[in-house]
C-alpha cells in the first residue's frame, strides 16, 4: 500500500511544496553539520605557561553519532625530582549551552575529599572549592570561574592551590598564570 499526501493530512497540491521545504531543510542541516565536522580543529598552541588543545571525543558506536570536538587549556605541575611525573593539573573549559567557564583541578588520589581545596591568586582573598570525586588514580575538583575569579586569574601572576593528603598531610601546588588571559581568549574563539 502506498501512502499519499492525504494520508498525512496534506492536500495533494500542497504536498510537493511541503515535501520540498522539508527536503531543503534537511539538506541545509546536513550541510551545516558537515561543514562543522569538516572544519579542522585548531592546532595545539602554547601561551607561556598554558597550553590550548582541541580534540575529538570518542562516541559510542550508535548509528548517526558523530564525534564531539572539545577544546581546553591546561597547565601541568611536574615533580621537581622527576620532570616526567605530573603531580597536579589545572584545566579550563567552557561547558554547556551557556559556555560557562569552569576550572578543573586534577589532584593526587590521596587528596582528602572532606577538606577540599583552598586557593588564592597572588595575595588575594582565599577561596574554597569542593573535591567532587576521588578514584584510585586521582581526585577532581571543579568550580565555576565567576567574573571575579576570571579577572583575578587573568591579572594574576601565580595561583596557589592547597589541599589535604591522607592520612595527615598537606600539599601546595603553585600554578603560574603567565599567558592565562591569552589562552582563555584563544579558547573562547574556538567555539568549543
Amino acid at each position: 500500500m502506498t501512502l499519499g499526501a492525504r494520508d498525512y493530512g496534506m492536500s495533494a497540491a500542497g504536498s510537493r511544496s511541503v515535501w520540498w521545504q522539508t527536503l531543503m531543510a534537511a539538506v541545509m542541516l546536513m550541510a551545516v553539520a558537515t561543514a562543522r565536522a569538516d572544519t579542522p580543529l585548531p592546532q595545539d598552541q602554547l601561551f607561556k605557561s598554558w597550553t590550548l588543545i582541541c580534540r575529538t571525543a570518542p562516541v559510542a558506536q550508535e548509528e548517526g553519532a558523530t564525534p564531539e570536538p572539545y577544546c581546553r587549556i591546561y597547565h601541568r605541575v611536574r615533580a621537581q625530582e622527576d620532570n616526567t611525573k605530573v603531580i597536579f593539573i589545572s584545566t579550563v573549559q567552557f561547558l554547556g549551552k551557556d559556555r560557562t567557564p569552569m576550572m578543573s583541578l586534577t589532584l593526587p588520589a590521596l587528596a582528602n575529599l572532606q577538606r577540599g581545596v583552598t586557593f588564592q591568586v597572588d595575595q588575594s582573598q582565599i577561596y574554597k572549592a569542593n573535591i567532587q570525586v576521588c578514584t584510585a588514580q586521582s581526585c577532581v575538583s571543579r568550580f565555576k570561574l565567576t567574573d571575579e575569579l576570571m579577572k583575578l586569574f587573568r591579572n594574576g601572576t601565580q595561583a596557589s592551590f592547597s589541599f589535604g593528603l591522607n592520612p595527615q598531610g598537606d600539599a601546595k601546588r603553585d600554578v603560574p598564570l603567565a599567558g592565562f588571559g591569552a589562552a582563555v581568549d584563544a579558547l573562547q574563539k574556538t567555539g568549543y
